[in-house]
């Protein structure tokens, strides 16, 4: 079991669904010793009072509202969340308010998180709810598509969305780079960063050829059920961000370059 507290962070913007979501983690985070953090992006007034109920109510733990309409990208939340944090462990990217947890995710998770297991990164799957199909989200390990999405459903993907990780391991890589805004590439920069600390190779390229040390655990189920979240969907935002992930390797520019 967990060696200390884990914070799970929940990011919010403008979906009552948020509180499903919340609900889940209350209902289904058993023998766990566990804080939530919710971080809301602006949400209309009406929304932050029901997130203030849930305060009240002890399905949150820490809550940061930001003036309604005052949105900041997704990474800064994220990074704000992470500082408010007390737990030696965390739930990385965050969960949106659009999924919700099923029984024994944490402690699934729990039963292979050791104290010497600070450079280990321990992922759950993350399922949508059409056919239970196992969603590989970008956290870390795709720059084009669709090869983000192109894994063997019977096979172990590299990285599957959502993670537990120590958090001398956050502190090591560092924080999202918010010039990723308001949303997109930002966890595929870190999980580049990821790749480049773990593997001691300052060549994002090489880097890249490394797998971590990733223990999959597909007791932890994470239902997605793709309602979204922030503002910023789409592709001209994707490309924009991906066009600013592209400039700031220019060694991966020139090795995608190279294989057209």
């Amino acid at each position: 079991m967990f060696d200390g507290l884990v914070s799970v962070i929940v990011t919010s913007w403008n979906r009552e669904e948020v509180v499903d979501c919340l609900v889940s983690i209350s209902r289904h985070t058993d023998e766990t010793t566990y804080e939530v953090i919710v971080t809301d992006n602006g949400s209309d007034e009406g929304l932050q009072r029901e997130l203030q109920k849930c305060q009240h109510c002890g399905l949150i733990n820490r809550l940061l509202l930001r003036s309604p309409g005052d949105c900041q990208s997704w990474a800064a939340s994220m990074n704000e969340a992470v500082l408010a944090s007390q737990g030696m462990w965390l739930v990385v990217p965050s969960l949106a308010n659009d999924f919700i947890v099923t029984p024994n995710w944490l402690g699934a998770m729990g039963q292979v998180a050791r104290r010497d297991d600070a450079r280990r990164v321990h992922w759950a799957f993350a399922v949508t709810q059409d056919g239970q199909q196992m969603q590989a989200e970008g956290f870390g390990g795709y720059v084009l598509e669709p090869a983000r999405y192109a894994h063997d459903p019977n096979d172990d993907p590299d990285y599957t969305g959502h993670a537990l990780l120590h958090r001398g391991l956050w502190d090591a890589v560092g924080p999202y780079d918010t010039q990723f805004e308001p949303i997109y590439m930002e966890d595929v920069d870190w999980g580049i960063r990821l790749h480049m600390y773990l593997s001691s190779e300052i060549d994002p390229v090489a880097a890249l050829q490394y797998r971590p040390a990733i223990q999959l655990v597909p007791d932890a189920v994470l239902i997605h059920t793709k309602i979204h979240t922030v503002r910023g969907h789409g592709a001209a935002m994707w490309g924009r961000n991906r066009d600013r992930l592209l400039a700031k390797y220019p060694a991966i520019k020139q090795a995608l370059e190279a294989q057209r």
